[in-house]
This record gives structure tokens, C-alpha cells and sequence, in this order.
């Protein structure tokens, strides 16, 4: 009888210790949180999409250059751009979306999480797959300086390949190889583009973030190109991401 109760105890022992070891491995195998707060930092899409059966609304509001000093404010009274999004996460890892860009242009995106960094370091990075198709609304006559109008040159298409990885608490960095395609352009510039976009943060405090960007085109042009950069900071709350940034271009929609 103490024989069978002894032996009872140790399975029963063995069985708590192989459960207590699987919950781990699971714990420990569980995505890393918070990568990004927002799908968008510095008008780049992130690894990040809404949680499935959420919405994330983006507004954005580009003021104009500072080199009027304060004739205009800094750029605050200058030229604006503006755009409008609304995201929504039919799973965990699928997101569309549909938005609005000043003047008139209007697009359809996607995007995909194809893996997760986990806690484990059993996958280190994250990486998903972003797709947009936008068409431009604005009058035809735009077109004369480009081409015998057909309404198939109002389209473009955008497609972004996103790896990023979270360091610790404190720091996350993103590589972007993207690509774009214009079935319009002017005669001195290519239809398709490729690049590559690098967007880093670093978490100064509990809710306050120093963010950059940087995007290198590839393709060559008959004039001179600089790349893209961005840097400013981002004011993060449990439901809102908060971005304001210096940057040296214009557009907000790729």
C-alpha cells in the first residue's frame, strides 16, 4: 500500500514538472509585444497591424518647409498635405484597409504577417508583407504633360517587404526593401522604383519614443535625388500614437 502511494506521488510530481515545463516553453514561445504601436511611423508602414476585430484610424497633417522662418510660421501657414486611413484586422496577421491622400487620391491596402519574433528567440525577427493600389481622381487634364490620357494611368501600385526586430524594451529597428510602380510618369522618370527604408525607434521613457527614417532609392534618373529622412518623436497611449517629425520630402502616399 505505501509502495503504490509513494509511486502515485512521484508520477504525480513528474506530471506537475512536465506541465510546469511545457507552460514555459509556451510562455517563452509567445510573440513579442509591442514591436510598434502603430502600423505607420513616419508615413512608412511597420510589422505592425490592428489585433483581429479592430480598427486603427490615421490621420495625418503635413505642414510646409521651415525655410521661411517665421514668416509662415515655421511652415505651420504653409503647404499642406493631408491623408486619411482606416485599418482593420480581419485576423491576428491580416490587415486591410481602404485611404484617402490630398488632392484626390484614393487606395486599397493589405498587409500580412508572414512570421513573429518570439519571446524565445525561436523566430528572431518579424516580418510581414504590405500591398497598395491607388488611383489618382483628380481631373484628366493632369495627364496631357504625360501621355495621351487613358484611364489606366491613374493607378500605382506599392509593395513593401518589412523585417524588424525588438531589442530588449528599449530599442526596435526595421528594413524595408519596397517597390513602386507609377503607370503615369513624366518623361525624365522611371515607372517602377526600388528602394530600401529603415525606421528605428528607441524608448526614452514609458511613453515618449525618439523615431527615425531613412529611404535610399536605387533607381536612377536623369536629375538629382536625395534620399528620404525623417526624425522627431512619438507620444504613445494605451488606444493612441501620437507623431510629430522634421523631414526633408513632401509626400505622404508612396
Amino acid at each position: 500500500m505505501k509502495k503504490a502511494i509513494v509511486s502515485t506521488l512521484l508520477l504525480t510530481v513528474a506530471i506537475f514538472i512536465h506541465a510546469q515545463d511545457s507552460a514555459s516553453v509556451q510562455t517563452t514561445d509567445k510573440p513579442v509585444r509591442n514591436i510598434f504601436y502603430s502600423n505607420t511611423l513616419c508615413y512608412q508602414q511597420t510589422v505592425a497591424s490592428p489585433v483581429k476585430g479592430s480598427m486603427e484610424l490615421f490621420f495625418s497633417h503635413r505642414f510646409g518647409a521651415v525655410d521661411n522662418g517665421f514668416e509662415d510660421l515655421l511652415g505651420l501657414y504653409g503647404g499642406v498635405n493631408i491623408r486619411m486611413s482606416l485599418a482593420y484586422g480581419i485576423t491576428d496577421k491580416i490587415m486591410v484597409g481602404l485611404g484617402s491622400t490630398m488632392p484626390n487620391t484614393w487606395d486599397m491596402h493589405g498587409k500580412i504577417a508572414l512570421f513573429r519574433q518570439t519571446k524565445s528567440n525561436s523566430i528572431p525577427v518579424s516580418v510581414s508583407l504590405f500591398a497598395n493600389a491607388a488611383v489618382d481622381a483628380r481631373n484628366k487634364s493632369i495627364y496631357d504633360i504625360y501621355t495621351t490620357y487613358s484611364y489606366k494611368h491613374r493607378f500605382s501600385y506599392y509593395y513593401q517587404l518589412m523585417i524588424a526586430r525588438k531589442f530588449g524594451n528599449i530599442a526596435t529597428f526595421q528594413v524595408s526593401p519596397v517597390l513602386a510602380y507609377y503607370n503615369a510618369v513624366e518623361k525624365d522618370k522611371e515607372n517602377m522604383n526600388v528602394g530600401v527604408d529603415f525606421l528605428g525607434r528607441v524608448k526614452l521613457t514609458g511613453s515618449v519614443s525618439l523615431i527615425g527614417q531613412y529611404c535610399q532609392s536605387f533607381t536612377k534618373t536623369e536629375f538629382k535625388s536625395y534620399p528620404g529622412a525623417g526624425l522627431g518623436a512619438e507620444i504613445t497611449t494605451p488606444t493612441h500614437s501620437f507623431q510629430v517629425f522634421l523631414s526633408n520630402y513632401h509626400h505622404i502616399l508612396q
